[in-house]
């Protein structure tokens, strides 16, 4: 029996809850996990756990905090880790956010009649908040989705190299979109997408990793996990949400849109192939997408990683360990 340590992010709900019960899956193939479930809240977390342990019940689910938005929080959640584990096999940056300012209903309608596929990949009833920052005075999107992460990994750097063949795996998306990000403002405080923003700045930085680590074992790669269904349009009522919007989902997968994978089991394909396959079959310029079939089977397929330019990624590696090194004095 093959022992490995993984570190799931966002772990109590979505892809990151699929990815660990995927994870735990693998013991009956010679594979035993120990799954670190990184979340915000303790009684989530514990929650996430309980269902790990009734659904696996030789599992070995623990149990770290980490507000990846706070760099205190990563700071303690780094050192409380290095305490515990002596390496770490899988790092999975898969805690998110996409806040949201308002529902533009005619606009989100609109676009489901006329161009249904944007729907799902990039809803226009979405608005995005402009300028939100975090505690630390970050981009909010920014922090949460990518620097708390960046931060994370040069904290547990050493431990990433204590295992054999360490592994970093983005949660990324279909929305990236280099005319939502500006290295100018990387942290997007100023732009209308500080999501689409923090998901192409991921792609760039999942590579970018790649030939900061190139002298060690450590290696990125970045998936999407397709459209998920997580009652985040929290303006309808559950009842309409039900009856309207999930049917809606299965329905327009019927015409094989392929990436509404709806749940966060079908959405961690992708995470897991990464986490399965040999490095020597992955490439780091692709990002591997989780899509579904009408009947619900899942499967991946590789999409090379468009508009890379490695003097914006060594650029963007300097910038983010100059506010690393910037925010110290937060280190308890």
């Amino acid at each position: 029996m093959t022992s490995k340590i993984a570190l799931v992010t966002g772990a109590n709900s979505g892809a990151g809850f699929g990815i660990c019960q995927r994870l735990l899956e693998r013991y009956r193939f010679g594979v035993e996990y120990r799954v670190i479930l990184g979340c915000r809240n303790q009684k989530r977390a514990e929650e996430a756990r309980d269902k790990l342990l009734k659904q696996f019940p030789r599992a070995k689910v623990e149990i770290l905090l980490v507000d990846t938005s706070s760099a205190s929080s990563v700071f303690k959640a780094a050192a409380e880790f290095k305490q515990r584990f002596d390496r770490l096999d899988c790092l999975y940056c898969n805690a998110g956010i996409m806040p949201t300012e308002r529902f533009d209903l005619k606009a989100g309608l609109q676009q489901l009649f006329t161009t249904p596929k944007d729907f799902f990949r990039r809803p226009a009833c979405v608005v995005q908040p402009v300028g939100a920052k975090s505690k630390d005075g970050l981009g909010l999107v920014f922090s949460t989705n990518v620097f708390g992460h960046y931060l994370l990994i040069r904290e547990i750097e050493s431990q990433l190299n204590a295992a054999a063949d360490p592994r970093i795996i983005w949660t990324g998306s279909t929305t990236a979109d280099r005319s939502a990000f500006s290295l100018e403002d990387y942290q997007c405080l100023e732009g209308h997408y500080p999501y689409d923003s923090s998901k192409f700045l991921m792609d760039i930085l999942s590579v970018s990793l790649n030939q900061k680590y190139a002298e060690t074992n450590i290696r990125s790669y970045v998936t999407h996990p397709g459209v998920i269904y997580s009652g985040y349009v929290t303006e309808f009522p559950l009842w309409f949400q039900y009856l309207v919007i999930i049917p809606l989902f299965y329905l327009a997968r019927l015409f094989f849109i392929t990436s509404l994978v709806i749940n966060g089991y079908n959405a961690a394909a992708a995470h897991t192939f990464l986490t399965n396959t040999t490095r020597q079959n992955i490439d780091t310029f692709t990002k591997y997408h989780s899509e579904c079939l009408p009947w619900g089977a899942s499967f991946v397929t590789p999409h090379k990683i468009d508009n890379y330019d490695p003097k914006e990624g060594e650029q963007l590696i300097k910038v983010l360990d100059e506010l690393a090194d910037s925010l110290e004095h937060l280190r308890s």
